[in-house]
């Protein structure tokens, strides 16, 4: 009962704000007529809080932005441009942004009808147009590194629309036109790939993260969202790699903390299995250090607390592509930590059909 108090006053001092307003608007008595259309924006803002005049809204903020963006207009020091011009500018420029977001707004509900979204649509395709000639003009004499994009914003805008509007297929067929023609296209493959895989279509998705992973470093996120997608169909030494991959984004001595950690957790009673995430932390941290010795004893510890032969088998990986010195010290440091708990036959033969693979993998020039 008291929130619903609470929202009559709010609505009925909108209201009356918005009232206020629209009575000073129609009386045109102003000190200042550059007030005029801030006290508009104004109005308007309420009056779609209020969810009504919704035509007199649409016709406030098309009026201010007019049937397409104004051409962008770039400014030289040659220039001869007032500060009075450049702070008009300015001011009219927040004027636009807030008529289109509101613009936006509407278009984005269930009642907004197809003229309003068509309209809206339009216009940001005019916008990206128009961006795109002005950056031609600026990129003709710019080395390829020093071309700038001014198209972004509006690419952006509409991204965001057509997810809002629920339409997946011109999406992707957007996506696809802006990777086909922009050389800077790995934020729309990433989306591309994200929108593929949202709709089920996994193997286009992999390809396009594979591209990005090929010329640029993925983000931590996407290397993990690309290890899932490996493992959805059934890629799995893909995705024990990519696995691998993501730990050795973290710190060498961070890794090693984190694994002391979970050998303290399996020692002090906790669960005995070991996690599939440690064998690829434990990998990552062979593959990132110089010196394996230093953290033979954290493994020691996993392998006293689980009695788990997947772990030794990491001892043969961790001595791949080191010089002979480091071989020896890494021997010396081993010979007193890990293989005093190594008292099972079987688990030997493990890890010796596990140095078998890795020599058959060398000579072919799989790893």
């Amino acid at each position: 009962e008291l929130a619903e108090k609470q929202t009559a006053i709010i609505r009925t001092a909108r209201e009356g704000v918005a009232d206020r307003l629209a009575r000073a608007i129609a009386a045109g008595t102003f000190d200042n007529e550059l007030l005029l259309p801030w006290l508009r924006i104004e109005q308007t803002y309420l009056d779609v809080l209020l969810n009504r005049r919704r035509e007199a809204v649409l016709a406030a903020c098309w009026d201010l932005l007019g049937e397409a963006p104004p051409r962008f207009r770039p400014i030289r020091e040659t220039d001869d441009v007032s500060a009075e011009e450049l702070a008009q500018d300015f001011h009219d420029s927040l004027l636009r942004q807030r008529a289109w977001e509101t613009l936006l707004n509407l278009a984005a509900r269930r009642d907004a009808g197809d003229d309003l979204i068509e309209r809206v649509l339009a216009y940001a395709d005019s916008g990206i147009a128009q961006a795109d000639a002005v950056a031609v003009e600026l990129n003709r004499d710019r080395p390829e590194e020093e071309r700038i994009d001014l198209s972004a914003g509006w690419k952006a805008t509409k991204y965001e629309l057509l997810i809002l509007l629920d339409r997946p297929d011109p999406l992707v067929a957007q996506l696809r036109d802006w990777i086909r023609t922009e050389k800077w296209n790995i934020p729309w493959r990433l989306s591309l790939a994200r929108l593929l895989a949202e709709r089920g279509d996994i193997p286009p998705a992999i390809e396009l993260l594979e591209t990005v992973r090929r010329e640029d470093e993925l983000a931590l996120p996407d290397l993990q969202m690309l290890a899932d997608w490996y493992l959805v169909v059934d890629r799995r030494p893909d995705y024990e790699r990519t696995r691998i991959e993501t730990f050795k984004t973290v710190d060498e001595w961070q890794l090693h903390r984190m694994l002391q950690q979970e050998s303290q957790q399996l020692a002090s009673g906790g669960p005995h299995e070991l996690r599939e995430t440690t064998l690829f932390a434990l990998a990552a941290l062979f593959e990132k250090t110089n010196q394996p010795g230093q953290h033979y004893y954290v493994l020691h510890q996993l392998y006293t607390a689980t009695r788990d032969f997947r772990l030794l088998e990491s001892l043969a990986d961790s001595l791949l592509g080191r010089t002979q010195q480091q071989v020896y010290q890494a021997l010396q440091q081993l010979e007193g930590s890990v293989l005093t708990e190594l008292r099972n036959e079987a688990t030997a033969d493990e890890v010796l059909a596990h140095i078998s693979r890795r020599r058959t993998e060398l000579e072919a020039g799989v790893v």
